[in-house]
C-alpha cells in the first residue's frame, strides 16, 4: 500500500510539473520542428519512451506522466470505467499519420537537420508566454473532458500518442525475449474474486490473464494497483524475459 502511495504522489508532482514539461511531450512541437528541420526535445523523449518500453513496457504512463495524475484525479468527478477493447485502436488512426508527417519532414530536411532540445521552449518553461497558456489549457481540457465524458484514463485509451511508441517497444522486448518488468501470476492461488479487475486504472480483464496463465496486455501501465489488491497476493510485478 505504501507503494501504491508513492505512484500517487509522483503522479501528482508530474501533474504540477506540467506547465514545465509538456512541450516535451507535446504532439504539435515535433511536427512544428520537423517542418524547420529541427529534431526537438519531444522527439528525443519519444525515442527515449520507445526504448524504455522495451524493459518497462508503459510504466512511465502508470508512474510518471502529469496527464495520467490529472486523468486519475477526475476520477473523483467521474469513475466510470474505460473497458479495454476495440476503441483503443483510435490513437492508432491519429499517431500513423501525425508520426508519418514527422518522418516525411525529417527526411525532406535530413541535410540540413538540427538537433535542439530546447527548441520554441523559452528558458525550457513551456508556459513563458501567453499563446503558450492558451496551448497548456486546451490540453488540459481536452483531457478533463474525455475523462468526464467517457471515464476513467480515457485519453490514454484514445488519444494518448505517446502510448504507441512503448506499446511497440513492448512488443519488440518480447519479440527479442529480453528481460522485462511485467505482472506475473499465480493461477493456482486465484479464488475468482475479480477484485483485480475492479482494481485495474485501465479497465482490463486482469482475471481473465491470470486464469489463462499470461496477463500481458498491450493497454497495462504496470501501476500495480490489481497486485496491491488481491487479497491472495496472486499478482506480482516483477522480471520476466518478453513472451513472444
Amino acid at each position: 500500500m505504501k507503494l501504491m502511495k508513492v505512484r500517487r504522489g509522483i503522479l501528482f508532482i508530474s501533474f504540477l510539473l506540467l506547465p514545465l514539461t509538456l512541450f516535451y511531450f507535446s504532439p504539435y512541437l515535433p511536427v512544428y520542428g520537423a517542418i524547420s528541420g529541427v529534431v526537438t526535445g519531444s522527439i528525443l523523449v519519444f525515442v527515449i519512451l520507445f526504448v524504455l518500453g522495451i524493459f518497462i513496457g508503459r510504466a512511465p504512463c502508470g508512474w510518471f506522466m502529469g496527464c495520467g495524475g490529472l486523468q486519475d484525479a477526475c476520477c473523483y468527478v467521474q469513475d466510470k470505467k474505460v473497458p479495454a477493447g476495440r476503441k483503443d485502436l483510435i490513437k492508432y488512426v491519429i499517431w500513423v499519420p501525425w508520426l508519418s508527417t514527422i518522418v516525411l519532414f525529417l527526411f525532406l530536411n535530413r541535410n540540413g537537420l538540427q538537433v535542439d532540445p530546447l527548441f520554441h521552449i523559452e528558458g525550457g518553461i513551456s508556459v513563458a508566454r501567453t499563446p503558450c497558456f492558451i496551448i497548456y489549457y486546451l490540453v488540459i481540457f481536452l483531457f478533463v473532458l474525455l475523462s468526464l465524458l467517457f471515464g476513467k484514463r480515457a485519453s490514454c485509451h484514445y488519444i494518448c500518442w505517446m502510448a504507441p511508441f512503448m506499446i511497440l517497444g513492448r512488443k519488440l522486448g518480447n519479440l527479442l525475449r529480453v528481460p522485462q518488468l511485467r505482472l506475473i501470476a499465480k493461477p493456482e492461488n486465484c479464488i475468482h474474486c475479480a477484485i483485480c479487475n475492479k482494481a485495474c486504472s485501465m479497465d482490463i480483464d486482469v482475471q481473465a490473464g491470470v486464469e489463462k496463465g499470461n496477463v500481458e496486455h498491450s493497454e497495462c501501465i504496470l501501476c500495480g494497483e490489481c497486485v496491491q489488491k488481491c487479497p491472495k497476493k496472486v499478482l506480482r510485478l516483477g522480471i520476466e524475459r518478453g513472451q513472444r
